[in-house]
Formats: structure tokens, sequence, C-alpha cells
């Protein structure tokens, strides 16, 4: 029988929508976290007026581990591992 066991998603990168879904949230709350800097994202739009955010999946699942008590700390080389 599987156990439940600590997973890193397959795409180091998900949209706001896959956020949103991952932890059930509105968008609202998604950019709230992400400001808060409980998520991490990026914003990968080709023009600085129309936001194109990209979260870390890596935070998502963190943040939904630690029921959201603590923010992801990593530096730049262990966001690009």
């Amino acid at each position: 029988m599987p156990t439940k066991a600590t997973t890193i998603s397959p795409r180091p990168l998900g949209n706001v929508g896959a956020a949103m879904r991952d932890l059930d949230m509105s968008v609202q709350r998604v950019h709230e976290l992400v400001e808060s800097g409980r998520l991490i994202a990026f914003n990968i739009a080709a023009r600085p007026s129309r936001a194109e955010l990209r979260i870390l999946t890596a935070s998502v699942d963190f943040y939904r581990e630690t029921g959201g008590k603590q923010a992801l700390r990593l530096e730049w080389p262990e966001i690009f591992r």
C-alpha cells in the first residue's frame, strides 16, 4: 500500500491557475501570497504592462506541506536547480 510522501512537482514552474487549483484559493489570494513572499514567482511577460506570472511549484508544495506557516527560503542557485 503506498504511503503519503513529499513529492516535487514534475514541472518547475506553474501558472497562477495551477496554484489556484493546487491550493484551492482565489486568484487574489495567490497574488497576495506572491506579494508576501510565501510563494516564489517570476513575471515572464515580454511587456511590463501585462504580468504573466509563473510560480515555482516547489514553493506551492512547501506552502501546502507547512500550511503556510513559513516561507520557503531559497537562494538563486537553489531556485535554478
